[in-house]
């Protein structure tokens, strides 16, 4: 049991290791991924008893682009979402007003850092992190006193 657990920790670390030997996210690579097309439905003739191979092969071909859009823009959502909750930390923490909306959306979030992103090219050499939280300082007007 002892070695089993041993081992899990190892192959979790190894994981975690090589994840983070990656680097951090850029923010290219995150705009990239917020400005996925939204995905689209399959059409719905698609479902008909007997479609013909090229149908068949254009659906294919549609499902495969909707599950890459859908894993870029949710990964995406994810990341502003984490950087909004950071920033909502940082507030309850240090007790001072959250600048970000608690009616925000994720999608509203990812909004925001495309238009961010666009609007200042001087900015893109920075980390994903760095790009989201000035997206949110700017569009929502955070400004903290040093307090700390």
């Amino acid at each position: 049991m002892k070695t089993s657990i041993i081992l899990l920790a190892f192959a979790l670390s190894a994981g975690c290791a090589q994840a983070a030997s990656d680097g951090p996210i850029t923010a290219r690579d995150l705009f990239e991924r917020c400005s996925a097309p939204m995905p689209k439905t399959p059409p719905d003739e698609l479902r008909k008893k007997n479609p013909t191979n090229k149908e068949i092969w254009e659906f294919l071909l549609s499902w495969a682009e909707y599950h890459k859009n859908t894993k870029d823009i949710m990964a995406c959502r994810s990341y502003v979402i984490g950087i909004a909750d950071g920033i909502g930390s940082f507030a309850h923490l240090y007790k001072v007003k959250d600048c970000v909306p608690s009616g925000a959306t994720s999608s509203d979030l990812q909004e925001i850092y495309v238009r961010f992103y666009s609007s200042h090219p001087e900015s893109r050499h920075l980390e994903a992190n760095a790009m989201v939280t000035a997206a949110f300082i700017d569009s929502f007007n955070c400004r903290y006193e040093n307090k700390f």
